[in-house]
């Protein structure tokens, strides 16, 4: 809880103050007011926005700054308090840093509210997009489930009732695919036919030479 007043109160000192002292913390931060006591362990600075205590552990270094930068902060916080009053009674608003008149921020407002629906659009399309193409898969896995689900409950049937993987390569002995199709066996046929072929070659040049040696005799 102390950690978290530490950093309220340091994110509102961040804003600027009129006192002469600068606590220079190790991340870089810097804390300006007025330091009104120390013991070693915590330093109390006085901010724009009240009393703090910072750690001496967290303090790189404190700052004090002269008679003429104080004159010229005051100064200048001054000259944008005056400028602020004279563009506000000229019915300007400050937005986004800038004096601007009301017409002008509602137009960049509505062109912001333009630009961000069809960005919202665009994340809509590309999300509607991402779920067909999931719906799509989905529905593809579920079709091959069902097709293999088929084709093990046919394996099933023909092997008693349960599906077993070794029904499948007796099938293929078979002659016969996964689905328990006849496989094309034109292949098979033809290695067949060769094979007959050369034995019948193999038998007529065997008959042709017993022929000679009979002659011969």
């Amino acid at each position: 809880m102390r950690h978290v007043h530490f950093c309220l109160a340091l994110a509102l000192s961040l804003t600027g103050s009129l006192h002469a002292d600068t606590i220079v913390m190790k991340t870089g931060q810097k804390v300006e007011g007025k330091v009104v006591s120390s013991n070693g362990e915590t330093v109390e600075i006085e901010v724009e926005y009240g009393t703090m205590r910072v750690p001496a552990a967290l303090i790189l270094t404190v700052e004090q700054d002269a008679p003429e930068a104080i004159a010229a902060h005051l100064e200048e916080k001054a000259h944008d308090k005056e400028h602020a009053a004279m563009m506000r009674a000229e019915g300007k608003v400050l937005y986004k840093g800038k004096w601007i008149d009301e017409t002008e921020k509602e137009e960049i407002e509505a062109k912001h509210a333009v630009e961000k629906k069809k960005k919202d659009e665009e994340k809509a399309a590309a999300k509607k997009k991402k779920d067909e193409e999931l719906a799509k898969k989905k529905e593809e896995d579920r079709k091959k489930a069902e097709e293999e689900q088929k084709r093990r409950d046919q394996l099933a049937a023909e092997n008693g009732g349960r599906y077993d993987p070794r029904a499948e390569r007796y099938n293929r002995s078979r002659g016969k695919d996964d689905n328990g199709n006849p496989i094309n066996n034109t292949n098979t046929n033809n290695t067949n036919s060769t094979n007959n072929n050369n034995r019948n070659r193999t038998s007529t040049n065997t008959q042709q030479n017993d022929y000679s040696r009979n002659r011969t005799r």
